[in-house]
This record gives C-alpha cells, sequence and structure tokens, in this order.
C-alpha cells in the first residue's frame, strides 16, 4: 500500500471505529468525476463502501480556473497536469497550484476516510495524510515493472507540453519512450496513436492521464484487429495475444484499490486506525 509522509498531528490517530468503509477520491479538475467513478463503483460493490469525492478546481468558475491555475507564458518550462470541468471542458494547470489543492483536498477528506485516490497520474512527492494515499503514478510504475517492461514504452499523453516531465518521470523505468499526444478530454485521434504504436513496436503501452476512459483502450485494441491497415501485423499479433500489454490507470488503479479491500484487513472491516 502507498502512504503519504506520515501527518505529525496526532489528534488525527483518534478516528473511531464506522462502517461503512469511506474512500476518498480526489480530482485535480472538478468533481464529480463521473467519468472516472463508474469503474470504482462496480469493483466496490461486493463491499460496505462509502465514496466521498472532491476536486481541487470545486466552486471555481472557468475564468477562475484560467487566472488561478492557467500556465503563462513565463512559466513554459513548468510541468503541466491536464484534467476537466465538471462539464468536461479540458483545463490545463500548473502543477506547483494543483500540488497545493491535492494537500487541502487530502487535509480535509483524512478526517473521515479510510483510504484516498488521488485521481492523477502526475507525481506528488512529500504531501502529508493520516490516512493511507494511494498515488496513480506508484501504481502504474509497478504495474510497468511487473510486466517486465524495459526496453520500450509508447506513452499516450494529453498534451505536448508534458513530454518533458513524463520522459524524465519514466526515466528510471524504461531505457526508451515513445509518444502520441491525444487529449482523452477532446477528439481522440486514434488513427495517430494506431500509426505510432505500429511504428514503434513498443514491449507496452501506457495512457498515462486517469481521464483515459475503458472506450479508448477498446478502440486501440479492435483496431489492431482490423484488416486493411496500414500497421504492423507482428505487432497486431503480439496485442492481440496480450504481449504487448495495454496499461489502463482507470482500470490498473481499481483493481490496486481492489486488492487493498481484499488483503488489507483494517481496510475491509471498515477499521479507521491512524497510521
Amino acid at each position: 500500500m502507498r502512504y503519504a509522509q506520515p501527518c505529525e498531528d496526532e489528534g488525527a490517530n483518534s478516528k473511531k471505529e464506522t462502517n461503512p468503509l469511506q474512500v476518498g477520491l480526489i480530482t485535480i479538475g472538478q468533481s464529480p468525476r463521473t467519468d472516472i467513478t463508474g469503474g470504482f463503483r462496480e469493483i466496490f460493490e461486493p463491499y460496505d463502501v462509502e465514496i466521498v469525492e472532491t476536486g481541487v478546481l470545486d466552486g471555481l468558475t472557468f475564468d477562475q480556473v484560467r487566472a488561478q491555475y492557467w500556465p503563462g507564458h513565463s512559466e513554459e518550462t513548468a510541468t503541466i497536469y491536464v484534467s476537466r470541468m465538471r462539464d468536461g471542458v479540458e483545463v490545463k494547470l500548473l502543477k506547483s497550484h494543483v500540488y497545493r489543492g491535492v494537500q487541502q483536498r487530502i487535509t480535509e477528506l483524512e478526517s473521515e476516510c479510510d483510504l484516498i485516490v488521488v485521481l492523477c497520474t502526475g507525481t506528488f512527492d512529500g504531501l502529508s495524510a493520516a490516512v493511507p494515499v494511494v498515488f496513480p503514478d506508484e501504481v502504474l510504475h509497478d504495474r510497468v515493472r511487473e510486466l517486465g517492461i524495459a526496453s520500450q514504452l509508447h506513452v499516450i499523453a494529453p498534451t505536448a507540453e508534458q513530454k518533458p516531465f513524463l520522459t524524465a518521470k519514466w526515466a528510471t523505468a524504461v531505457d526508451e519512450l515513445s509518444f502520441t499526444i491525444s487529449s482523452p478530454y477532446q477528439e481522440f485521434h486514434l488513427a495517430d496513436v494506431v500509426a505510432d504504436i505500429s511504428s514503434s513496436r513498443p514491449e507496452g503501452v501506457v495512457l498515462d492521464c486517469m481521464g483515459y476512459r475503458s472506450e479508448h483502450k477498446a478502440r486501440i485494441l479492435d483496431s489492431f484487429l482490423q484488416e486493411g491497415l496500414d500497421i504492423d501485423y507482428q505487432v497486431a499479433e503480439e496485442i492481440d495475444r496480450g504481449d504487448v500489454p495495454i496499461i489502463l490507470p482507470q482500470e490498473t488503479v481499481a483493481n490496486y484499490v481492489h486488492s487493498l479491500l481484499d488483503t488489507d484487513q483494517r481496510l475491509s472491516a471498515g477499521n479507521r486506525e491512524g497510521q
């Protein structure tokens, strides 16, 4: 299980045992994230679980988000994260501003939640929490290692502005990266995705944003099964056999949380124990 840095506030450790289990979901955009939570709710169904959703941008208008979080020309080298407003409109956000917001939301949720999941594949080192926090970036790295992907990884990302950040992020896991840029919040450029995967011949593919849905993965898989396309059919056969896995964060993280509910008795019993 992933933990944020323990909080020094001992008052947070006095939580009472309660039922049902409370799982907090934090988006860096606006909640509710109906495009993400469906898969989580399906996996949580066998358990006595309640989902508590919150978002860094909750309560803000689009103009306010632009003013407070939007990357400016003077910050072109800053790390950019991508999310969406409640109505589905894409927003680009400075990591430095999002980071503070995520810490604030964790602090708000930790008194009522047994487990928190940050719905973003970006990096969030050094956050404090009194309960376990799942960071998708760490879960994805573990999954890539489990699958033995070490030489060539193809990354599908929402914006080209993230390429320097993503290159550095994955450098500890794989030798080479290739990219396709296609946002999950706009038109998905399926032809480009398939062509790039075919030409790069990777060991695996990761859709590096929590906004990518099962439909995106299914469309990629279906495209490699079609005949008459200008693709490398050896790559197509490898994908069809599962030898080139396509890693979807929503699926991977939900399955990881499922494993926690199955194996961690403190969570499955609904006990709120300070960490």
